[in-house]
């Protein structure tokens, strides 16, 4: 046993994916990172339609949005500079005409309400229980998109608070898509700005929230991605110069070991495959003109539609 750590026992799960699956996540920066490794390896998978969320209650908001199909209004929106945005969006997230911004928002709704219906399984990564509750509009938002500081009040969430959101969410999830599987898990991003007790009492909040839940619901499953960094991890090596959010090689770690948990051998394998095939593609021939590089160009068009065909076996079948 190594002596420089601790090792954390792995669940185990009696839900497996493959590229059969069609996922959902949404979540804090982690997540982005974790769902772009599965979108390099050809996973149907949607990421933040909003954007990056951070705080249990606006995904909770989002999917109960979605759900009944309330559309944005006006005063959702706000304007900074000429460009527009949304007080449930994240800044990444914009448009330079009013209406146009708004039947975009809206439209991407309404898509996400089909994903939704049609996913087998989401994805949900917490952030933090902190939030900033706008004073004249009594409510939360996602972003404060660079508005004075005075128009904000910071708040946490009592685990009272997020455990009934959640309660509430499942049953309108299963009425929707009753065979929905869901995985929960805390980012390990460490929000150094809200001080490290506070960032610490809030995670112990969404940990929390995350055992109830897997603990109340059959179709929710907990992965430990926050242990996985605070204590098996440890070290400050793996985190970026920040020392808040987990360098390259520890999202690599935590990656490594979702797949473990929730990959079918089989999946490993179409996804080594997948991921040989896209480092091939990233080559770039000294001479391209030459025989050996006319060669490579031939045999990695003919891999290219051996992996289509095994990527096509996993499509749904037509009725």
């Amino acid at each position: 046993m190594d002596h420089w750590t601790l090792k954390l026992e792995l669940p185990d799960s009696n839900l497996k994916l493959d590229h059969s699956k069609r996922m959902l996540m949404l979540g804090s920066c982690f997540a982005t990172h974790v769902g772009q490794l599965m979108q390099d390896l050809r996973f149907d998978l949607v990421v933040n339609p909003n954007g990056i969320l951070y705080h249990p209650l606006s995904m909770s908001s989002l999917l109960s949005r979605t759900i009944a199909e309330r559309p944005y209004q006006a005063e959702d929106l706000l304007s900074n500079e000429n460009i527009w945005h949304s007080w449930q969006h994240h800044s990444s997230i914009y448009g330079l005409d009013q209406a146009e911004f708004l039947d975009s928002i809206n439209q991407r709704l309404l898509q996400f309400k089909t994903q939704l219906t049609q996913a087998n399984v989401l994805v949900l990564t917490f952030g933090s229980a902190f939030f900033w509750k706008h004073k004249s509009m009594d409510q939360a938002v996602v972003n404060c998109h660079k508005q004075p500081a005075g128009l904000f009040e910071k708040q946490m969430s009592s685990t009272k608070v997020l455990m009934e959101a959640y309660s509430h969410l499942m049953d309108e999830l299963k009425e929707i898509n009753p065979g929905l599987q869901i995985i929960v898990t805390v980012s390990p991003v460490r929000y150094k700005r809200d001080g490290l007790v506070e960032s610490n009492r809030s995670k112990a909040r969404l940990l929390m929230l995350c055992e109830y839940l897997s603990e109340q619901f059959e179709n929710v499953h907990y992965f430990p991605a926050y242990e996985l960094v605070i204590d098996e991890l440890r070290d400050y090596r793996f985190y970026e110069k920040d020392r808040v959010h987990p360098s390259a090689e520890a999202i690599e770690y935590v990656w490594n070991a979702f797949q473990q948990v929730y990959f079918t051998e089989a999946c490993m394998q179409v996804c080594k495959q997948v991921k040989q095939y896209t480092s091939s593609l990233n080559h770039r021939p000294l001479i391209p003109e030459s025989a050996a590089a006319q060669r490579f160009q031939e045999q990695l068009e003919q891999r290219g539609a051996e992996i289509e065909l095994l990527l096509s076996r996993f499509l749904p079948k037509p009725e």
